[in-house]
């Protein structure tokens, strides 16, 4: 099934991305960074910690600011607004311990490379990702889910760009029926 058919499938590296603000689930109240050794196994599994790495509860608590601060900036890509500011400086921070460097890809072209090693090398890379997809214009499409309880990222495969749910079925149904009972119990 090709990506643009597959309504869950996300271009390139911005798979990674997803993954890492889809460890927590606000509806369940879990998140799967629940230790630093949680953390660091996630990391490890995708090839961006070496798994000699220690982590640290400052690693963790630095990894939730990183990846809550990737969410707001996803929200402002669903609701077209500004990104916050305090996010864009905390990931701005991350991406500053990451000492990049660019190296030129055969295929792919330029990319950024986050040198630093450690939790601080990790989340570097997943800023990297970041800042080449906003190169290769895909980050216009990343978001994350306008319902409260979810704040799921997904990619918006729509035609003009106007997903605002990571799922119609699910939490695309969920606000239109919370709308309803509201305009229900006002009388409209």
């Amino acid at each position: 099934m090709s990506d643009a058919k597959n309504k869950d499938a996300v271009p390139g590296q911005l798979d990674t991305l997803k993954r890492f603000l889809n460890t927590v689930d606000f509806d369940a109240g879990s998140d799967e960074f629940d230790s630093p050794q949680a953390l660091r196994r996630w990391l490890v599994d995708l090839s961006l910690l070496d798994p000699a790495s220690e982590v640290s509860r400052h690693d963790l608590a630095r990894a939730i600011e990183v990846r809550e601060a990737l969410r707001s900036v996803l929200l402002a890509n669903t609701c077209r607004t500004e990104p916050d500011a305090a996010a864009l400086a905390t990931l701005s921070a991350a991406g500053s311990a990451a000492r990049y460097r660019v190296w030129f890809h055969p295929r792919e072209g330029p990319q950024l490379e986050a040198c630093a090693e450690g939790v601080e090398g990790a989340l570097a890379r997943l800023v990297a990702i970041m800042a080449q997809a906003m190169l290769d214009g895909s980050w216009s499409r990343f978001k994350a889910c306008r319902r409260e309880g979810c704040r799921f990222a997904f990619f918006d495969w729509t035609k003009n760009q106007s997903g605002v749910w990571c799922s119609m079925a699910a939490c695309g149904n969920r606000e239109k029926a919370r709308r309803y009972q509201q305009r229900k119990r006002a009388g409209g």
